[in-house]
């Protein structure tokens, strides 16, 4: 914007009128002035922002200046726009000033000097403005403790606060015009890159990532990183991040972590050289006393006592073996399953147990490895307590875009329903919940059992680490509720949040479980759910509703959600449901389901008949239907239809008939329930 030279844009029509404000403008030094007459040569003139006043005709033709105005402040024009018109029109102004005109002229009062004071009134005034928004927006960014950068599409930054001198060590005019990725680690940067150009694709704020980024001295700081995409608003055009740097309190937690390890190692080692050889020396003692005594009963007691310390020396190994598997965690799979079924071999001598790996599993997220692990452990220390096999078999593998381990054995087998409850399987169920896998166990009585356990890979064969959660729900309050509660717990990211069906259709991509709210501003929430999965065929749809009743029930799930929650429900709640719905476990009865879906099919017959019975009503019926909706009486109908008594009542003798109801109160109750007449 040049100081010394004003340049004015006059949007008219009217060639006199051009030519008079045009020697109006004469009388004003240091002005430039450019004419357009039409609304589209206007709004390119207005998207070039090259103008620092704006003189906008009410008439342009078939188009008003009202429209122009009104998509000028739309797409964030800052220059002030002063609205001009032939005539004065209280309305018109009130329009004006409301559409954002920063003032209103009628063209037959205006002289050279008012018209020059409502320039520079309006110029100097914008001028204050943004000159005290600017010292508002840099006193908030100035000493922040976060950093506030705006970035384009491509990753370029277009402008960084200063805040990024003190964390990072940059000026940041040195930044501007460089690409974000450059000084971003190389080992984060294909995930970052992911979530940025989710980020560009969808309005609002992105999930939230933990990315290093090169210091000024070449070091590496942790910052934690979540966009705003403003990229289609005007006055921004671009997305808007805050990172903080985090770097302190991930070398705190690296520091409790290996406090932690050491403190397993040297407790899986004092288990091991104390508690456990004590172990072995009782039961040696044990076994020699055994070995010479000659009395029958003492042997038998004996028997019992050496079997407990065998057991716990095995309970003692497993509690070895669950303390090490942290301190190992950075072996392979592979390497950590043999040294299981090495243990394992060790304590049941008399066992063959044979390891197959197929194929090249991927690498696991640590805790995933070592739940996996802990799965494995269950079901061999299951085989060597209860089966009495002489083989089992461990197997390891990927296929169909899963990781599957099975351990199988040819014991005595046992009734699955019967054990279904014991703590070992019960065990081997909940890690597998927790992991979002599949845990399935099969045994027949004297053939032997087999534990299956199956996890889903993503296309780049990596676990699913996360479950993606997409939040439909009007209420603000509740939805960011919720998204903090799932940000707070391990395993779930919050991929999306909506406040509308519009919202939510842009979001539908890479989402697990969205949670929907039924009753949304734009429509049905249940729309949503097919939609839904159809963009993804794996997803789940969770139902929130404040209304719960049967009808609401069966039509969400005739719809294909896997669950209904009413909106009273705890948010802890809200989570445990989640977990379960990817666990592989179904919220509602199969028993009731299948009623929900017949209940939900007899509604639907019955709004069928309803609109065949609706359609055979005439329009003047519909108007006796109406009439009766605003409490009238037979013959106050007829009055006001201009009909006589006798013709209303054969009317009315003929809607009852059409619908099968047997009252004008029935009548009334059907037509408002089904829309043929509004009370509102």
């Amino acid at each position: 914007m040049n100081e010394a030279l004003l340049k004015v844009l006059l949007v008219e029509d009217d060639e006199d009128d051009y030519v008079i404000i045009r020697d109006l403008l004469s009388e004003m030094e240091r002005l430039e002035l450019e004419w357009v007459t039409d609304y589209d040569d206007a709004l390119k003139a207005i998207q070039r922002e090259e103008h620092d006043v704006c003189l906008l005709d009410y008439r342009l033709g078939e188009r008003s200046g009202l429209e122009l105005l009104r998509e000028a402040s739309k797409r964030g024009y800052k220059a002030p726009i002063i609205f001009l018109t032939g005539q004065g029109d209280r309305e018109v102004d009130l329009e004006a000033m409301q559409a954002g005109a920063a003032d209103y002229l009628i063209k037959g009062q205006i002289d050279a000097p008012l018209l020059e004071r409502s320039i520079r009134y309006a110029f100097t005034r914008t001028l204050r403005i943004l000159g005290e928004s600017e010292k508002r927006f840099r006193s908030l960014v100035q000493n922040a403790s976060d950093i506030t950068t705006v970035l384009d599409a491509d990753g370029t930054i277009r402008y960084e606060s200063p805040s990024i001198e003190r964390l990072l060590g940059y000026r940041s005019e040195d930044l501007v015009g460089q690409n974000a990725f450059d000084y971003v680690h190389p080992d984060d940067l294909e995930r970052v890159r992911s979530i940025f150009g989710e980020a560009t694709k969808r309005s609002g704020a992105s999930r939230p990532a933990e990315v290093r980024f090169r210091h000024a001295d070449g070091s590496w700081r942790y910052m934690e990183w979540i966009g705003n995409n403003l990229l289609e608003d005007p006055t921004v055009k671009g997305i808007v991040a805050n990172s903080r740097d985090v770097t302190e309190r991930k070398e705190a937690e690296e520091k409790l972590r290996k406090v932690r390890e050491a403190e397993r190692s040297r407790l899986a080692r004092d288990l091991h050289d104390e508690a456990l050889q004590d172990l072995t020396y009782a039961l040696a003692e044990i076994q020699l006393v055994q070995a010479i005594s000659r009395e029958s009963e003492l042997d038998r007691r004996l028997e019992r006592a050496a079997g407990a310390l065998i057991r716990a020396g095995q309970g003692l190994h497993g509690a070895i073996h669950d303390l090490r598997l942290r301190e190992d965690q950075e072996q392979t799979l592979t390497e950590l399953l043999q040294w299981i079924v090495k243990l394992n071999r060790q304590s049941s001598p008399e066992r063959e147990i044979e390891l197959s790996i197929e194929g090249s599993p991927p690498p696991l997220p640590k805790e995933t490895q070592v739940e996996l692990l802990r799965i494995v452990r269950e079901a061999l220390v299951n085989t060597r307590r209860h089966s009495g096999a002489p083989h089992v078999w461990v197997a390891v593998g990927t296929s169909e875009d899963k990781l599957w381990a099975e351990v199988s054995d040819d014991g005595r087998g046992f009734d699955p329903s019967e054990a279904a409850g014991g703590i070992g399987i019960v065990g081997m169920r909940e890690r597998a919940r927790v992991l979002g896998g599949n845990l399935e166990i099969r045994s027949e009585l004297g053939v032997g059992t087999t534990v299956r356990f199956e996890l889903a890979l993503r296309k780049d064969r990596q676990v699913l680490e996360e479950i993606r959660i997409l939040l439909v729900e009007d209420h603000a309050s509740l939805r960011q509720a919720v998204a903090a509660l799932f940000d707070r717990e391990p395993g779930f990211t919050v991929v999306g949040q909506a406040g509308s069906l519009a919202e939510a259709r842009t979001m539908l991509d890479g989402v697990d479980v969205a949670i929907v709210d039924l009753n949304l501003p734009d429509g049905y929430g249940g729309e949503i759910i097919k939609e839904m999965r159809d963009a993804s065929p794996h997803a789940m749809v969770l139902v929130l509703s404040a209304y719960f009743d049967r009808v609401e029930i069966a039509r969400a799930v005739e719809s294909g959600a896997a669950g209904v929650l009413h909106k009273s429900a705890g948010i802890d709640e809200v989570v445990e449901a989640v977990r379960r719905l990817r666990a592989g476990e179904t919220l509602l009865p199969l028993e009731e389901v299948v009623e929900l879906l017949r209940f939900a099919s007899s509604r639907r017959e019955q709004e069928q008949e309803a609109s065949q019975a609706i359609a055979q009503l005439t329009p003047r019926e519909k108007e006796v239907l109406k009439a009766l909706a605003e409490g009238l009486d037979g013959k106050e109908i007829a009055r006001q239809l201009n009909i006589s008594l006798p013709t209303e009542r054969n009317h009315m003798a003929s809607i009852l008939a059409k619908l099968g109801m047997h009252s004008r109160l029935q009548a009334l109750v059907f037509a408002l329930r089904h829309g043929v007449v509004d009370v509102r």
